[in-house]
């Protein structure tokens, strides 16, 4: 099983999806927003305090304890009608 995880990391990260990913995402939602709308970013983390060499984690000070975890970022984005 670790070979197998370590074999698909390793042949998903020769590639970045990142920008095919995200016009995806935005295409979903295009016609969906309008001026009118107000929209909400929501900046946030996954943490995993037993995580020291999981990939493209990065530092942060948590807010909760005051002190430095290890994490993912997150960004959660909502659009609503106010009427």
């Amino acid at each position: 099983m670790i070979k197998t995880a370590k074999r698909l990391c390793r042949n998903l990260s020769d590639e970045d999806f990142s920008d095919h990913i995200n016009t995806r995402i935005i295409r979903l939602g295009d016609d969906k927003i309008t001026d009118k709308m107000v929209i909400a970013t929501d900046p946030g983390d996954i943490m995993n305090p037993y995580a020291k060499a999981m990939e493209k984690l990065c530092g942060i000070c948590n807010g909760s304890s005051g002190k430095g975890v290890t994490c993912y970022h997150l960004c959660q984005v909502t659009a609503t009608n106010l009427k």
